[in-house]
């Protein structure tokens, strides 16, 4: 017959959240209020000097190794906290198969609201949404990597957003010599990254120099 599932132990849950794009600005109250509470903290972020912030918020946080782990935690009767870069759906890949492991285990999990690449593109770069007189209809939101495994994909006519976590600097490289194909549909390009300011990039003219690894942005204005 079949193997019946262990039962879950009652206050066993999983809380996935992000720290935003830049965890010094983007960390919300309720996010901290939320961590506070929780019994245990993962934190599954590339950049170590974020990491390195968070645990000076929560000492007890430690890196995220895998999915297990932190179920595991949760299925000894403990509230466990998973933080990821940015929002949980952008960073996509490790809370996909945290929600999967969760659902196959029995523990409930939820997830709390926070800053997304989009959200910071629309705050940093003053975008306005509405439609085309005063603003945009919609953003696109591309990983860096995803827009570089796909070169010949056919970019949609919105605002667009490359962003990355940590991305090394060879791979902005690629990204510019990308974008630069494709000049003659970029009305204005601006890259950003926490603690500089926004740099204007001229989408026909000299590439410019790749970020240092870290987080980055990267908006794309279309032409209409």
């Amino acid at each position: 017959g079949q193997l019946k599932k262990k039962p879950v132990p009652a206050g066993a849950e999983i809380l996935i959240t992000g720290a935003g794009v830049d965890p010094v600005r983007d960390l919300t109250l309720e996010t901290m209020e939320a961590l506070s509470a929780c019994s245990a903290v993962f934190v599954s972020v590339d950049n170590p000097s974020h990491h390195e912030w968070i645990r000076r918020l929560l000492p007890e946080a430690r890196p995220a190794l895998s999915a297990e782990e932190a179920v595991a935690a949760a299925l000894k009767g403990r509230r466990v906290a998973v933080v990821v870069w940015s929002h949980p759906r952008f960073a996509g890949r490790f809370t996909a198969a945290l929600q999967k492991l969760c659902r196959t285990r029995g523990v409930p999990v939820r997830m709390l609201p926070c800053v997304s690449p989009i959200g910071k593109a629309i705050s940093e770069f003053a975008v306005l949404m509405g439609g085309h007189k005063y603003g945009t209809d919609g953003m696109e939101a591309l990983e860096l990597e995803t827009a570089l495994g796909d070169p010949d994909r056919q970019w949609v006519k919105l605002p667009t957003v490359l962003y990355a976590e940590n991305a090394e600097p060879r791979r902005w490289e690629e990204a510019f010599k990308l974008v630069r194909k494709k000049d003659a549909r970029w009305r204005r390009m601006r890259l950003w990254r926490p603690g500089h300011p926004i740099a204007p990039l001229n989408p026909a003219g000299p590439a410019p120099a790749a970020p240092s690894g870290g987080p980055a942005l990267l908006y794309l204005e279309p032409k209409l």
